[in-house]
């Protein structure tokens, strides 16, 4: 995959304000080259990814990798001690945007996990995960919603709308089960002062805000009560207590 220039785009992640994250699979010698191969396509064709860096730590503790050349023995130690790697790992990256190299990293995992045979067994892990933020950064930095922009932020980070916005930690909920996520909701916000600031966090001038959104915000002021909402994906759920789920290899 990686060419010098490519190299050169991966490393330069970060300062775009991506995330460089690695996924080690330890144990890992029935992944061949092969089967990495199809991988790193898998990535490209089904997730949107730029494709698949990797490492094979050898017997002897060498790296085989198309992108060890580009770096530095420090480089090599510091991620080494931060994966743990050890002859007979398997070391995949991505550099992306937080969100998609997040996605496509999560979905290696349980793939891998299933054909590894490192699952526990049981029939149904559910998880219900909260206290995402509240705000991300778009393509050019500035911040920008999460889940939507009217979800109400918790109440003891509402100081913080004015002093560290990027903290502040929004009402939304999802619901996962074996990795899946089957739903998601937020509280929505019920005060018109606070969702006149997260538009103008968000850019919004006072104009634009009374234009586009007036009517609902003259709503709120009327005294609307808290309220939220759920969504399931039920053919998610289908997919799910079905066993049934595109593979990545």
């Amino acid at each position: 995959m990686f060419a010098n220039s490519e190299f050169r785009a991966f490393r330069s992640a970060v300062d775009a304000g991506g995330i460089v994250k690695c996924l080690p699979v330890h144990d890992a010698g029935e992944i061949s080259r092969g089967q990495i191969d199809k991988l790193e396509a898998f990535v490209k064709k089904e997730l949107g990814g730029k494709g698949l860096a990797w490492v094979r730590v050898e017997p002897g503790g060498g790296w085989q990798s198309p992108i060890a050349k580009f770096l530095s023995d420090a480089e090599r130690d510091a991620i080494t001690q931060r994966t743990a790697a050890r002859p007979g790992s398997v070391l995949l990256f991505q550099a992306d945007e937080n969100a998609r190299a997040n996605a496509i990293l999560a979905r290696l995992r349980v793939d891998l996990g299933q054909r590894l045979g490192r699952v526990d067994g049981r029939a149904h892990d559910v998880l219900f995960v909260v206290d995402f933020p509240l705000f991300g950064r778009d393509e050019t930095g500035a911040l920008t919603y999460v889940h939507q922009p009217f979800v109400a932020p918790l109440d003891e980070d509402l100081a913080k709308l004015d002093s560290d916005p990027a903290s502040v930690r929004g009402t939304h909920y999802d619901v996962v089960m074996n990795g899946v996520e089957l739903g998601s909701g937020s509280l929505r916000n019920h005060r018109a002062d606070v969702q006149r600031r997260i538009f103008e966090i968000m850019g919004y001038a006072k104009a634009e805000t009374e234009q586009r959104f007036g009517f609902m915000l003259e709503a709120l002021e009327s005294g609307a009560p808290p309220h939220g909402g759920f969504a399931f994906g039920f053919d998610r759920w289908t997919m799910v207590l079905a066993a049934r789920r595109a593979c990545a290899t």
